[in-house]
């Protein structure tokens, strides 16, 4: 249950860029037919994505193996670094 509800949490979150976007193209006032091609692209995008990166994600973890276990955990937390210091630096600036 755990896992269904980690994935529902992780597919809202990264769904919320696309509504930021959405909100942005709202402002130039597309057609309906438009606005709902639009949609269908994102959806056609966010379903690929997730596919290519189980399979790319797949094929390293094979030819990886162990290595990628000790190296990951290292990864993830320079990523989070990364993102809070461009966090602090933009609220520094003022944006």
């Amino acid at each position: 249950m755990d896992t269904v509800v980690s994935v529902l949490v992780l597919g809202f979150v990264l769904s919320l860029d696309n509504f930021r976007l959405a909100i942005a193209l709202g402002a130039f006032k597309l057609s309906w037919r438009r606005a709902l091609r639009t949609a269908l692209v994102f959806g056609l995008w966010d379903t690929v994505s997730p596919l290519v990166g189980v399979l790319i994600g797949r094929y390293f973890g094979l030819q990886l193996g162990g290595v990628a276990a000790r190296f990951i955990p290292i990864r993830s937390d320079l990523l989070s670094s990364m993102g809070l210091s461009i966090m602090a630096l933009v609220l520094a600036l003022g944006y």
